[in-house]
């Protein structure tokens, strides 16, 4: 794992980071499809789809499951940053980014970072590992699509299964409200 979490004085800092191959303009063209319907970074094949209205732009609301956000800064092609929705406080508040940095010549450092502020234990003990393995996931989506190698995805920890567990019959509901839903 390419993570860390922090507990800091007013709440918790996760941040996961992978060098990949590729350039600016790969980063550019990967980070524009996030929450579109040609994501290529979203590791959709083991996680809900995060899905924003209005796409990479200031103000798009988003979702992925039952957690919402809206886009709060967006730097095209280098970083965009969230913030969950008020409907997800207090036990979600906070900010969350991804962001793109060269890494020597022909490389990009690829780093995710949240900051929650007081998450209770239950977001701890739950929410925060399994973000930590769909970010994971994220990054191994990214060095796919750099052409640095065929997709290889472990299997979940039985910790990671046992909390995707706790949310399967959400996560049923969810996927029907969203398929129910006009595009």
């Amino acid at each position: 794992m390419t993570g860390s979490t922090t507990v800091t004085p007013t709440g918790v800092r996760s941040v996961h980071s992978r060098v990949t191959d590729g350039t600016m303009k790969d980063a550019e063209r990967l980070l524009a499809t996030l929450g579109g319907a040609d994501d290529r970074i979203w590791p959709k094949d083991r996680w809900l789809r995060l899905r924003l209205d209005e796409g990479l732009e200031v103000g798009s609301h988003g979702k992925q499951g039952p957690v919402r956000y809206r886009v709060l800064e967006v730097e095209p092609g280098r970083r965009v940053r969230f913030e969950f929705e008020p409907d997800c406080r207090p036990a979600l508040t906070g900010w969350h980014e991804l962001r793109v940095d060269p890494a020597g010549d022909d490389g990009l450092s690829w780093t995710h970072e949240l900051m929650l502020e007081h998450p209770s234990a239950q977001v701890r003990s739950i929410l925060l590992p399994l973000h930590d393995a769909l970010i994971e996931d994220l990054l191994d989506q990214v060095e796919v699509e750099v052409g640095q190698h065929p997709l290889e995805r472990p299997e979940f920890s039985a910790g990671i299964r046992a909390r995707r567990a706790m949310f399967r019959p959400l996560r049923r509901s969810t996927t029907h409200r969203e398929a129910q839903a006009p595009a």
